[in-house]
């Protein structure tokens, strides 16, 4: 279950530094489906799966945008 959040998460960054936004954005519901399962079975917090999600959502805009 971790596994598979972690693994998602790789290729989510992979995603962004390769700047494929629109994949990245696309991806990211993936991302966000893996890690919260992993919170509903008790493998993660709830709230540290909603803090990943909100961070790489976050990194995902700021690329999007050109910042750093």
């Amino acid at each position: 279950m971790i596994s598979d959040g972690k693994t998602a998460v790789r290729r989510f960054n992979l995603l962004l530094a390769e700047k494929k936004f629109d994949e990245a954005r696309r991806f990211l519901g993936n991302v966000s489906s893996k890690l919260m399962k992993a919170a509903q079975k008790g493998v993660m917090d709830k709230k540290t799966a909603s803090r990943k999600i909100s961070r790489l959502s976050s990194n995902l805009a700021k690329a999007a945008s050109g910042k750093k």
